[in-house]
């Protein structure tokens, strides 16, 4: 025979149905309520109701509310935005202005939107997660669009970024008058090496060409004169047939002036010093002004900037009186760079060693800022090569042969320059013989041939300016994503 329930626990259960199961429940002893979560006096019907009546209870009821119809809101607001072309249009405006997706989060940020637009901006969540990967399928649709039957060449390089990461990167464009570059991939290696390098340039072309890559079409690659890379690009001959590789002229260029700093260690003391005394100090660039109001501050060259150093001989051979009577007037007591600089200036023989400098490597800057240029021709780029290589062969001996020596080891090198200069003399009109057969449609094609890589080298700058400090919580994916889109879209 069944247990008969007491009056208790049948009181108890008449409550639940009676206020509804949403807002009590029970165990045949303790009437609970659900919205406060806590257990209610049930002695009287008068106690329970006064508990509903209490304000806490009230503001329970009410936010339970509110919360399911968001549920409910946000279920159906998820089926229709997921094509929503608002939703994309705000992502690809945001990652093209390199303005974080959190900034969403900002209240006023997200009122100024919903006021202007009367459109609901979504979480930054629900773009990045929904709308990052079509904006990224996107710009890569359109650079296959642009290169789908293109004769093209391909830059590679690779850098190491803010947080120790190597990052791999390739860059690619037309061989054709007035062709656009267009980042085609970024990647984080976890080792640099030949076996990489090589694999890397493989995805990349898959990624442009996923029914398959056009191993013909890809004539040219640009690197830098890492011996890994020029490894790699000697075993990628084997795939592409028709493939040349070259080394970067400009920082060929670049290595050049290199060597001739090293042969001038007063004058590269003398450079490096009155950089230190003029940067961050900005009393002593108003009294430099003061005393020299006719001329520019001296220049801050960096070393790693291609020519940037004989640049800055270049200006003491124009400016060395005006700026020693600056120095003259500056206390060497204020820092060890000003005395140094000073003993610089008195050193004799300081300023012939600049003049000589000036007169016979003033050109090379000049050389490597135009190669830098886009749209170079390859004849132009060939004849400044040729020119610096003329004026630096005059001389038989001193720093100018010691240069000369040097560039020509580094064009030795690269076999890729003497191998568009062997098609630069076909397009002549010279009978020139090649170990592949090129159609003429795709010698033409080398006449607006690139020798540089500065393309793949400005994606690095704008990388640094984009992976900073306050933006490492990227995944791998998501960062190549919104750093593909941002380099192809942004306004340079």
């Amino acid at each position: 025979m069944p247990p008969v329930r007491n009056s208790h626990s049948s009181l108890l259960s008449k409550y639940v149905k009676e206020f509804g199961n949403n807002i009590f429940s029970e165990d045949g002893k303790v009437l609970f309520c659900i919205m406060c979560e806590k257990g209610v006096s049930a002695k009287k019907k008068y106690d329970v109701v006064q508990h509903i009546n209490t304000s806490r209870h009230k503001e329970r009821v009410k936010n339970k509310s509110k919360l399911t119809q968001q549920l409910i809101t946000s279920s159906v607001g998820e089926q229709s935005s997921s094509s929503d072309p608002f939703f994309k249009d705000l992502c690809l405006a945001l990652v093209s202005s390199d303005i974080p997706l959190w900034k969403l989060n900002n209240l006023q940020f997200r009122q100024f939107l919903e006021k202007y637009t009367n459109k609901k901006v979504p979480d930054e969540s629900t773009l990045r997660k929904r709308y990052l990967q079509q904006c990224f399928h996107d710009v890569i649709c359109e650079i296959r669009d642009q290169m789908k039957y293109e004769n093209i060449w391909i830059s590679i390089d690779e850098t190491t970024d803010a947080a120790g990461q190597c990052v791999c990167s390739a860059v690619v464009g037309g061989l054709k008058a007035g062709s656009k570059s267009y980042l085609l991939n970024i990647q984080i290696l976890d080792r640099v090496n030949h076996s990489t390098v090589a694999k890397f340039f493989n995805d990349s072309l898959t990624l442009l060409w996923p029914e398959g890559i056009r191993y013909d079409n890809v004539l040219l690659f640009l690197s830098d004169a890492a011996p890994y890379i020029v490894k790699a690009g000697s075993g990628l001959k084997v795939l592409y047939p028709k493939l040349v590789h070259v080394t970067c002229l400009a920082h060929g260029l670049h290595r050049v002036a290199e060597t001739i700093r090293t042969h001038y260690k007063d004058v590269d003391l003398l450079v490096s010093c009155v950089k230190k005394v003029f940067i961050k100090s900005p009393i002593r660039v108003q009294k430099f002004h003061e005393l020299a109001p006719n001329i520019p501050l001296p220049p801050q060259p960096v070393l790693t900037r291609w020519g940037s150093w004989l640049q800055a001989v270049s200006y003491y051979a124009e400016h060395f009186s005006e700026v020693k009577e600056v120095f003259s007037a500056l206390n060497a007591e204020d820092a060890a760079s000003i005395g140094t600089a000073q003993e610089c200036f008195s050193k004799k023989g300081i300023q012939e060693k600049i003049q000589y400098i000036h007169t016979h490597f003033s050109k090379i800057p000049d050389a490597i800022t135009q190669l830098e240029a886009r749209n170079n021709s390859l004849e132009h780029s060939l004849s400044l090569v040729e020119e610096i290589s003329t004026s630096l062969s005059k001389e038989t001996h001193g720093v100018v042969k010691f240069a000369y020596d040097k560039l020509c080891n580094v064009l030795l090198k690269n076999s890729g320059y003497n191998t568009l200069r062997q098609i630069l003399k076909k397009l002549s009109g010279d009978d020139v013989m090649f170990e592949e057969e090129y159609t003429d449609e795709e010698l033409w094609c080398f006449s607006h041939a690139l020798v540089t890589s500065c393309d793949v080298e400005r994606t690095f700058s704008m990388y640094k300016t984009f992976f900073t400090d306050r933006r490492r919580s990227f995944t791998q994916e998501n960062l190549r994503m919104t750093f593909i889109v941002y380099c192809n879209k942004a306004i340079n």
